[in-house]
């Protein structure tokens, strides 16, 4: 599954590179789902392309935060 949502709020995690980040409103995110997780793209406010891992439980928690959830190809 691949899927495009836009934060409504704002949502603070850990990028794959350990760092801690905030996702803020008005980003776009692209949802991934992998063997046993999610991976979870955008870009910061610099640009820079970030990535996260979520769990199905990460996913459904912050699922209030994001405002249009569409189901991509």
């Amino acid at each position: 599954m691949k899927a495009v949502a836009i934060v409504s709020g704002w949502i603070a995690c850990t990028d794959e590179t350990g760092e801690r980040c905030a996702i803020l409103k008005g980003t776009r995110i692209r949802v991934e789902s992998r063997a046993h997780d999610y991976r979870v793209s955008w870009r910061d406010l610099s640009g820079r392309r970030r990535a996260a891992r979520w769990t199905g439980d990460e996913l459904d928690l912050y699922r209030h935060a994001l405002r249009s959830y569409l189901e991509a190809i």
